[in-house]
């Protein structure tokens, strides 16, 4: 899969929120390698781990 173009942050929010979604999906290897695609485009640990953390919280309700 070809890198993102764009600008920085951008891209590290795509990939943090895929990884969210792998996570969520129970795909670890998946997440894991989104986390390093962001890590490439500066993402820190703290971001990282925030990730992680949202994927254990139990999902918001729907709205309305």
């Amino acid at each position: 899969m070809p890198e993102p173009a764009g600008p920085g942050s951008r891209v590290v929010e795509r990939y943090l929120d895929d990884a969210l979604y792998y996570l969520r999906e129970g795909c670890e290897p998946c997440a894991e390698r989104y986390f390093d695609r962001a890590r490439r485009q500066g993402a820190t640990e703290d971001q990282v781990e925030a990730v992680r953390a949202a994927a254990a919280a139990p999902p918001a309700p729907p709205a309305g």
